[in-house]
């Protein structure tokens, strides 16, 4: 374990998490706040969880790119700071990372054709200039064609935030994904290219119980609409390897995961069955 700056960094083999020791109160209060379901877990996976303010992330070292993103969302992180995201932001490596684990700026070229994609958005980062600021480290960034990462990407984390009117919180988990026989391409530096990108959105409702709504999104030029990419975290943990709510009891992670638009996420009045033409999410092989 090391720790930099106001960040908390575990260096995991592989990631079985329950039993790790924090070195001060706040960065316990941090990981519980934004994984209050447990922190996912998969045996197959190194690299290094990196604990702060804004967000938890798990970074794929041999990759050099986060395997997920997770953070709490509330009203509060909207409105601290007014800043204007593309003026203010400085894309640079993650300091609490080797230089040899970690993606550089220069990896990033207009000519490439893929921008520098926000896993957790800086626009839900605004609670100080802490956590605005972190959202511009690498780990949190990923290879996104334009026309995603400008177009059905950004119209959907709109869309999430819009989803707090009438919620006090919401629990967000991002990645990317690389299906399988794909061959695996890349951009300056070696950084792997993701074949699709997902979103994992959960929210308490005034029983205490739990609800989800998930989408995988391809990472090409022509998108289908987000609201046509809705899938169930069961797909999105079988295409990643992950199991993201480890501490839910069996049959509440078991209803939890199979869940597609349900119910109470459908006042959106573009929400209904995803179209089936468009078969944006893949079915990854078993």
């Amino acid at each position: 374990m090391r720790r930099s700056g106001n960040t908390l960094v575990f260096l995991c083999p592989f990631v079985l998490l329950a039993i790790c020791a924090f070195s001060s109160p706040i960065e316990a209060q941090w990981q519980a706040e934004h994984l209050p379901f447990g922190v996912p877990e998969s045996s197959e996976t190194t690299g290094t969880l990196i604990v702060r303010e804004g967000y938890v992330l798990f970074h794929n070292d041999e990759r050099r790119l986060a395997a997920w993103v997770a953070y709490r969302l509330d009203p509060e992180d909207r409105r601290g700071i007014d800043y204007d995201d593309r003026e203010a932001g400085v894309f640079q490596g993650d300091p609490a990372l080797d230089p040899h684990h970690r993606a550089e700026d220069w990896f990033y070229g207009e000519a490439d054709g893929y921008d520098r994609g926000h896993l957790a958005p800086a626009a839900d980062m605004k609670k100080n200039l802490r956590t605005f600021h972190s959202s511009y480290y690498l780990s949190n960034i990923a290879p996104q064609m334009e026309e995603l990462n400008r177009g059905e990407w950004v119209a959907l984390e709109n869309h999430v935030r819009s989803l707090l009117e009438g919620r006090g919180e919401l629990w967000v988990l991002t990645g990317p994904a690389f299906e399988p026989g794909t061959p695996e391409k890349t951009i300056r530096g070696g950084l792997p290219i993701p074949t699709h990108f997902w979103k994992i959105i959960v929210d308490r409702k005034a029983d205490g119980s739990l609800t989800a709504v998930s989408f995988v999104l391809p990472n090409s030029r022509v998108v289908p609409p987000w609201y046509d990419c809705a899938t169930t975290i069961d797909e999105i943990e079988r295409m990643t390897g992950w199991d993201f709510f480890p501490a839910l009891p069996d049959n509440e992670e078991e209803e939890l995961e199979s869940q597609v638009t349900p119910a109470d996420w459908n006042p959106h009045p573009v929400w209904r069955t995803p179209d089936p033409r468009w078969n944006a999410t893949p079915t990854w092989p078993e």
